[in-house]
């Protein structure tokens, strides 16, 4: 069994062979590690522009989700179904790639290959690139985006996808706001794809491409060696001829493309780590919720920690330390008494005593935040460390000192206070001008009165004028 995972990036036409290079189809003809029953994974990322800084230190497949490099929750699934030979089609920073898969090899007992693009070839190309191994039989071959976290339940999808026959099954996940992707529509009362609605502006269904698959080796038949996207230029065609079956994903799904999702992905995944009853979660009374944090990992007392936090090797957090929802990378430093939420702290990097982080911020490689810093949503490029006071002059439009915070919150207050104040005596002139109109009201209401009596008693009497006296008949 073999698996094909695209990573995207730079243009090189060639391929290698964890230390050898070799034109693609030679590499096909030539390689003594293809079975007969080959499973394909591939996972397309790019350039990991999403999830900038990180990745300008390492490819997007090699940055850890939960302590482990993304690209091998995906490996791993694979080698528990018994996928043997994975391709690797890269065109960024592929030396870091080939490097890091050696000990992948071993870890696994797979066999990884480097398919590098003469081009980008989008999300359906790189299958013609790789079609002489994959028509090396008839067995179906799994694709998958490499942004995705899940359960990977290859088994079931295999197995759903042998009882239909039809060239490709591909997973759905079910979203609360499907505006923002394409909805997936079957016909009634059946698992066969009718159509594709791209962002629909009113409700159709909930129901959007997870981004995992399985096909038969007829779809390369409707795939040319070219950029072609697979979303685009060859499901709805599948979908028109009733070849192509969806399946529900059971459990969670999380594209974690981007620091905002990567680290709801964390939660998710940290979730299903707690529902499995994993003995991989911190307990103890500093932890809130579920945390996962590495063996080699210093914590410091007093901290509280979690929930939806993951810590990594070597790093280090001092007393008093509140994390919440945030990821710390190897060798990452937070000190006494920072607070960090909703951020992601880089390799190598440090949080200074009494800072804060919060609002999705990202810290790249090696970058040093001084004490009693406020970084609200700010991305800090890597290696920072020698310009500590231009790290801090950079995120002005999102930082300030911690004692200008406190004087900022103690003027709030005072104006605050003084707006009470006026508030009260507006309500208090409110009431009074109420009890004035009031009063008008029944002073109206009496003159009105008295000017109707004095109506009727003219038309019932005559009045006289004399000199000395008013006199009344």
């Amino acid at each position: 069994m073999k698996a094909l995972i695209l990573v995207g990036g730079e243009s090189l036409p060639r391929l290698s062979t964890l230390g050898r290079t070799l034109p693609f189809l030679e590499m096909a003809s030539h390689s003594s590690h293809i079975d007969k029953a080959p499973p394909l994974i591939r996972v397309p990322t790019g350039f990991g522009t999403r999830l900038r800084p990180l990745t300008f230190s390492k490819p997007k497949p090699l940055v850890e989700f939960a302590n482990k490099h993304m690209i091998l929750h995906q490996i791993e699934a694979l080698a528990k179904v018994g996928v043997k030979d994975i391709i690797l089609a890269v065109n960024y920073q592929p030396d870091v790639m080939v490097e890091a898969m050696h000990k992948v090899e071993e870890q696994f007992g797979v066999t990884i290959h480097f398919s590098i693009e003469p081009e980008p070839l989008g999300t359906a190309g790189p299958l013609a690139l790789a079609r002489a191994i994959l028509e090396k039989d008839s067995e179906p071959f799994f694709v998958l985006n490499s942004d995705v976290i899940c359960e990977f339940p290859f088994e079931g999808l295999l197995a759903f996808h042998r009882s239909h026959g039809c060239e490709g099954t591909l997973m759905t996940t079910r979203v609360q706001d499907p505006s923002k992707f394409g909805v997936i529509l079957t016909k009634p009362g059946t698992t066969q794809i009718a159509r594709f609605v791209e962002k629909p502006t009113e409700w159709v269904g909930d129901h959007i491409n997870a981004g995992i698959y399985i096909f038969s080796t007829k779809i390369l038949n409707r795939i040319a060696n070219r950029p072609m996207s697979i979303e685009k230029d060859v499901f709805p065609f599948m979908a028109r001829d009733g070849e192509l079956h969806t399946i529900p994903l059971q459990g969670f799904w999380a594209d974690v493309g981007q620091p905002k999702d990567f680290l709801i992905g964390t939660g998710l995944y940290l979730n299903s780590l707690a529902a499995h009853e994993s003995p991989e979660l911190a307990k103890g009374p500093h932890i809130v919720g579920n945390v996962l944090i590495h063996e080699t990992a210093v914590i410091g007392e007093g901290c509280r920690i979690g929930p939806d936090v993951t810590i990594g090797p070597g790093a280090k957090v001092g007393n008093g330390v509140r994390l919440s929802k945030c990821v710390l990378m190897k060798n990452a430093v937070v000190k006494d008494f920072a607070w960090v939420n909703r951020s992601i702290i880089g390799w190598y990097s440090t949080v200074g005593k009494w800072a804060r982080l919060d609002n999705t911020t990202v810290l790249g490689e090696d970058v040093h935040v001084a004490d009693e810093v406020f970084v609200n949503g700010g991305s800090v490029l890597p290696h920072k460390n020698r310009m500590a006071s231009r790290v801090q002059h950079s995120l002005s439009a999102t930082e300030v000192d911690m004692k200008a915070v406190a004087r900022l919150v103690a003027e709030c207050q005072r104006m605050t206070d003084a707006a009470e104040t006026v508030a009260e005596e507006v309500r208090r002139s409110i009431t009074q001008n109420t009890n004035c109109l009031s009063q008008l009201r029944i002073l109206s209401k009496q003159i009105e009165d008295s000017s109707l009596e004095l109506q009727l008693i003219s038309g019932q009497h005559s009045v006289s004028v004399a000199p000395e006296a008013i006199v009344v008949d």
